[in-house]
């Protein structure tokens, strides 16, 4: 298991057309929602970090996890803020993700895998329009390190437009969990760091 996640929500949600797009329903459930169960599984404590642009859509998320008030200066200024104090490893994820328990699973088994070494940070990417694109989910194994993205196999995107939005609910069968889909080492709960 992974001592912390952090779930960014501070967005300004501008290409969306609006900082509550964590929301809206993929696969008949709120895309924040369903991802806060998935980490669940995978983090010991999940936190959420709002900003002034999400605090007042997202105050009911406060009554299920702890959050944190941040600037909502932009996701890599605000990240920078709060990340020195969490505990490493910390699995941070864009609140807009849209994934699988099963492609968080083998996300914390690769990374896993690179603790121990020079690496810092691994970062999942998905294959984009020009190339390799970072998808909102990366896992801070310490402060320092070099960075390293793991392209993952299974379903995982992020939610920037509404175009993005109908493309995960058409997609929708593929993100439904159905535990029987495991393969056995996926079927253990991730491991502990």
């Amino acid at each position: 298991m992974i001592p912390t996640c952090l779930v960014m929500a501070g967005g300004r949600g501008e290409r969306f057309g609006s900082p509550c797009k964590f929301l809206e329903e993929v696969c008949g459930e709120r895309i924040l929602s369903r991802l806060l169960r998935q980490l669940r599984e995978v983090c010991y404590q999940v936190l959420v970090a709002l900003s002034p642009h999400t605090a007042n859509c997202a105050g009911e998320v406060c009554g299920e996890v702890p959050c944190i008030a941040l600037p909502g200066k932009g996701y890599a200024e605000d990240l920078s803020l709060v990340l020195p104090a969490l505990r490493k490893p910390t699995l941070v994820a864009a609140a807009d993700l849209v994934t699988t328990g099963r492609t968080l699973l083998e996300f914390a088994e690769v990374s896993a895998k690179l603790s121990g070494s020079s690496i810092g940070v691994v970062t999942a990417v998905v294959q984009g329009n020009q190339g390799e694109e970072p998808v909102g989910l990366a896992l801070f194994l310490k402060d320092g390190g070099t960075w390293v993205n793991v392209r993952l196999s299974g379903s995982l995107m992020d939610v920037d437009t509404r175009e993005d939005l109908e493309t995960a609910n058409r997609v929708c069968e593929h993100l439904l969990e159905d535990p029987s889909e495991r393969s056995d080492s996926l079927r253990s709960r991730p491991a502990t760091y």
